[in-house]
């Protein structure tokens, strides 16, 4: 009889009562640490998946099949589709127009790269994310492809407010661009009060500082011209 590890040899015949028990123990022992390789095996699994679920971003796994095995509960939380609904079906997630892309980035990273990139995304109701995508490769200890670890960071909202920003750093711009300020000396008649442009033109006060800013003028009469004007007023 042959046996399956290749540390015990074919059995002859003639073993004997001694021998058959040493090599029981042999079996025993090598059973042992399989179970002991297997359990370790086991625990670490666990271990990865409390990891994954502790990732506060969407974390999505695939086989080396390009098939979805696991996602983390951030990731049905952004989405809205189960875990089932993505493992079990064939749904699509992926914009049409970030289909290159995204097989550009699969390229890579079957390659052995840690590929990042900014791309879009659907939710199941329809909706469209900003979204940051980081992927990894998992191989075993020779070589060969295990997993893909992919990390979706939503930045949706970062997104919103960085446009905001930048329209109101324009609009901003804008109204510093039409605001006309009045700088330096300006020379002024201490009689009539004309002021003297650059062009060395004598024009209304009124007049200048129009020019010269966004200000715009209403006339009246204080009470000191009143008096002197129209002293029949101020009786």
């Amino acid at each position: 009889m042959t046996l399956l590890h290749p540390e015990v040899n074919v059995m002859p015949e003639n073993i004997g009562f001694e021998d058959l028990e040493k090599r029981i123990k042999e079996l025993e022992g090598i059973v042992a640490e399989g179970n002991k390789a297997q359990e370790a095996f086991k625990e670490r699994e666990k271990h990865h998946r409390l990891l994954l679920e502790a990732i506060p971003d969407p974390v999505i796994v695939y086989n080396s099949e390009r098939k979805i095995n696991y996602i983390n509960e951030a990731f049905e939380e952004t989405y809205g589709w189960s875990r089932n609904e993505l493992i079990n079906g064939e749904i699509d997630f992926v914009p049409p127009e970030e289909v290159e892309n995204t097989k550009e980035a699969w390229r890579r990273t079957l390659a052995g790269e840690k590929v990042f990139f900014e791309t879009k995304r659907k939710t199941k109701d329809g909706r469209f994310l900003n979204i940051q995508l980081r992927t990894a490769i998992l191989n075993d200890q020779f070589g060969n492809h295990l997993v893909s670890i992919v990390i979706h960071r939503d930045v949706t909202v970062l997104k919103q407010a960085e446009h905001e920003r930048d329209q109101l750093i324009s609009k901003l711009q804008q109204a510093l661009n039409e605001v006309k300020k009045l700088g330096g000396l300006l020379p002024i008649c201490a009689s009539c009060k004309k002021i003297r442009d650059d062009k060395g033109y004598w024009k209304q006060i009124e007049s200048y500082i129009r020019e010269h800013s966004e200000a715009e003028f209403s006339h009246s009469i204080c009470p000191d011209c009143v008096k002197k004007l129209y002293p029949e007023l101020d009786a």
